[in-house]
């Protein structure tokens, strides 16, 4: 499942959606279901731009909308749609609403998670997400994402498979179900947000769980 949690913001859904329109016959090939999470249900822009968005995409790929009842912050929106996929038994790939993916992005991601059992957690590479950005100079930060990627294929080639690292980054990650059966999903303590896929990929890491960078995935991060 494909977890995109969206507040405000409702120009971020086109760029956002069309990137996965682009990328659909890769979101078939991989069975994703995506599951876009409206947390300003007083949003009236937002409402209409998201549930255009969803429709249009449910054309090509499962796709289906949680509308929160009130505002409920980004920790719990991803553990409602979490909880979802740990009962059908699905892995999770978390999604900022700010991002923009490029093919073959969770293709190589799941093919990374996949080269070793206890890796748990995967990130891609991006222009603006701190130890997943490359390259790490801050002039290539808040380029377009067009000029972006060309940059990064330019580059990544240089770069092996992954990297382990000491934890993922929360505007894409990548968890493993057995992860989430094992370990649970984020502490809620976390409130709005930061920090809380750092905690649960250290509870993970006790018992030899680990975290990549898949070095040849980009997905764009505003920021």
């Amino acid at each position: 499942d494909l977890i995109i949690p969206f507040y405000r913001n409702a120009g971020l859904v086109t760029p956002l959606f069309r990137s996965l329109l682009e990328n659909r016959e890769e979101l078939r090939e991989l069975s994703c279901t995506v599951v876009a999470i409206n947390d300003s249900p007083d949003d009236a822009e937002l409402e209409s731009a998201l549930s255009a968005a969803v429709e249009s995409l449910s054309v090509s790929v499962p796709t289906r909308q949680i509308r929160n009842q009130r505002n409920i912050g980004f920790v719990r929106s991803v553990n409602t749609a979490a909880r979802q996929a740990i009962a059908a038994r699905r892995d999770v790939l978390l999604l900022n609403s700010d991002t923009v993916v490029f093919p073959g992005a969770l293709r190589e991601m799941r093919k990374v998670a996949a080269c070793d059992p206890f890796i748990g957690f995967v990130s891609p590479r991006s222009n603006n997400a701190t130890l997943c950005s490359f390259p790490p100079q801050q002039e290539f930060r808040d380029i377009d994402p067009e000029e972006s990627y060309a940059i990064f294929r330019q580059l990544c080639g240089y770069l092996p498979q992954y990297h382990l690292v000491p934890t993922a980054v929360g505007f894409c990650l990548f968890i493993k179900l057995e992860v989430l059966e094992e370990f649970g999903i984020f502490d809620e303590s976390y409130g709005q947000g930061y920090n809380e896929e750092n905690e649960l990929i250290m509870r993970a890491n006790r018992c030899g769980y680990r975290a990549a960078l898949a070095n040849h995935a980009f997905v764009y991060h505003v920021g």
